[in-house]
């Protein structure tokens, strides 16, 4: 019963001191991928780049100007998280270019090459994946 209860608690430690696997080392990925609406819109492909520091996920997202004022073909955006464990959440910030800037909460499952998740706007909501190839 003693190695029961050891081996729980080595599990549950290993479990708490998990980082994200794909974004456990501090530093910066480039991510691929999309989003797409709950409205049955096409999805729209991202680059995302990610900088983590233990436990915290900054960096930015480019993507085709599939809405805005049409003076940019191109929208970005900042991003602020979290990500631990097997799951992340960030909010994007768009930052100006085409008359945006709104925000975009993300939340998502990662593990060593892929995310996905869901988010939500204020009226909008939907699905994303990206996948790199660190």
């Amino acid at each position: 019963m003693k190695n029961l209860v050891w081996m729980i608690a080595l599990f549950a430690a290993a479990a708490i001191a998990c980082a994200c696997p794909a974004l456990a080392a501090d530093g910066t990925v480039v991510w691929k991928g999309a989003y797409a609406y709950d409205d049955g819109r096409p999805p729209v492909q991202f680059t995302m780049t990610v900088a983590t520091k233990g436990k915290s996920v900054t960096g930015k997202i480019e993507e085709p100007a599939t809405f805005g004022d049409g003076t940019s073909e191109k929208l970005f955006a900042k991003i602020t998280g979290t990500a631990f464990g097997f799951t992340v959440s960030f909010k994007k910030t768009y930052d100006g270019t085409g008359g945006q800037t709104h925000t975009v909460a993300y939340k998502g499952t990662v593990d060593d090459k892929t995310m996905f998740g869901v988010w939500g706007a204020t009226g909008f909501a939907g699905t994303w994946y990206a996948r790199t190839e660190k």
